[in-house]
């Protein structure tokens, strides 16, 4: 901000005319000041924040709080739509990377006088301001209380993404399931808040952190409440189904063809077993080496401009199926296996890291143990599931604990009418007592 710009904005409302002291100095001087984003404050950790994010601080002569101004002209991107988060029908905004105009498309969505926003300042070093926003009336004290104690123990130097903010403060850090959501739309960001939960914020970040965070929301859209219960509840069971295909498929396959023949219908195993004799390598690495050129080019479509990233995806998996078929590196049975497997995790974008991981997992199970080691391996992974917690609430809730009235709004969903704003899988925190 230019000098004349502060001369004309700030210098000039306060000498145009002498205060009269009426009520508080403050009150005077800010109903003069054109700058209706004018905080008040006497921590002088946010006061510095503040100062260095280019805001100007006026101070008083013997009172002991600063007034912040945002008078700095900053650009900032455009509320879009997020990519990654599409719908056809419903909001299609998204948080940018400036915390004022986040928390403001939050209060445009949420104008009640029960929304609360407290504010952290996060980095020993180069500080970053994260807020936290969530409704009085309907959060929990308790919860509360853990979300602010565990931002106030993070202890590094420096916060610059929403990620390594998730991490520090989660249930469980070295767990592949993930105990936090997160989204870039307000209006998902709106409806977490009207449940009672807890969402931050950080400056410089699009991402919005919520918690408590349910492993059944992963099946769970945002476009599922503007669209009637039938199909909804449809294409739920389906991504449930898509879900263990994508983990289980690749690892069945290789379990059968190696340990249980048996199960492979009668037309179809000498079909099978010829194309496995042409290949020069065993099942299971045929089907790691397609995994991972399929991640390989998932990954390069990811990072490559929009223009080209989509032609080099769909090209770039035709070529190298078609020529390792050709080649006589894999089988085509095995294309097809891993394909279908690949193409069912992207019904589950939150989780699809956890996917690849545990396909990989069950895959190298079923290579020594067959189908009784695959089962074995979800047995356990489903006892870690059930011991996990999201900020003392049940991951695994309502299928554990047993919450019957959530189910109206889990694999299935029933009409808008028959739901409820105040799930008990959420707010029932006593349930967990028994892991302490």
């Amino acid at each position: 901000m230019n000098a004349g710009e502060l001369q004309r904005r700030v210098f000039e409302p306060l000498t145009r005319e002498p205060f009269i002291h009426q009520h508080s100095i403050w009150d005077a001087i800010r109903q003069r000041l054109p700058i209706k984003q004018a905080q008040l404050s006497s921590s002088l950790v946010e006061l510095e924040h503040k100062l260095l994010k280019g805001h100007v601080l006026l101070c008083v002569e013997g009172a002991t709080d600063a007034l912040s101004m945002p008078v700095q002209s900053m650009l900032q991107r455009g509320i879009e739509e997020p990519p990654s988060e599409t719908t056809v029908r419903g909001a299609h905004e998204g948080f940018v990377e400036s915390l004022e105009t986040n928390a403001s498309l939050l209060r445009k969505r949420l104008p009640s006088p029960d929304l609360c926003m407290e504010s952290f300042i996060l980095g020993s070093q180069i500080p970053s301001e994260l807020k936290m926003f969530y409704l009085r009336s309907r959060a929990e004290p308790s919860l509360l209380e853990e979300v602010r104690s565990r931002l106030q123990k993070l202890q590094t130097k420096d916060v610059l993404s929403s990620g390594e903010v998730e991490q520090w403060i989660e249930d469980a850090p070295w767990s592949v399931f993930p105990t936090i959501g997160n989204t870039e739309k307000p209006d998902k960001a709106a409806a977490q808040i009207l449940e009672g939960r807890v969402v931050l914020l950080l400056d410089g970040d699009p991402t919005a952190l919520y918690m408590p965070h349910l492993f059944i929301e992963s099946i769970i859209n945002t476009e599922d409440y503007t669209s009637r219960p039938y199909y909804v509840s449809f294409i739920r069971l389906l991504r449930t189904l898509s879900y263990f295909f994508s983990i289980l498929l690749p690892a069945y396959y290789i379990a059968m063809l190696n340990f249980h023949k048996e199960m492979i219908p009668t037309a179809l195993l000498p079909k099978l077993q010829e194309s496995s004799a042409k290949a020069p390598f065993p099942i299971t690495l045929e089907i790691l080496i397609m995994i991972m050129m399929f991640e390989i080019v998932r990954e390069a479509g990811i990072r490559l401009p929009k223009s080209v990233g989509s032609a080099v995806s769909i090209v770039g998996a035709l070529i190298l199926g078609q020529v390792s078929v050709d080649a006589g590196i894999v089988s085509p049975p095995t294309i097809i296996v891993v394909a279908f497997s690949a193409i069912t995790g992207f019904t589950l974008t939150p989780v699809a890291d956890v996917i690849a991981l545990l396909r990989i997992a069950n895959i190298i199970v079923a290579s020594f143990l067959g189908l009784y080691g695959v089962i074995l391996f979800m047995l356990g992974v489903l006892v870690h599931v059930v011991s996990l917690t999201s900020f003392d609430s049940p991951f695994l809730a309502p299928l554990a604990p047993l919450y019957l009235k959530d189910w109206r709004d889990g694999f299935v969903k029933f009409p808008i009418r028959w739901l409820s704003r105040n799930p008990r899988s959420l707010h029932d925190r006593q349930r967990v007592g028994w892991k302490k």
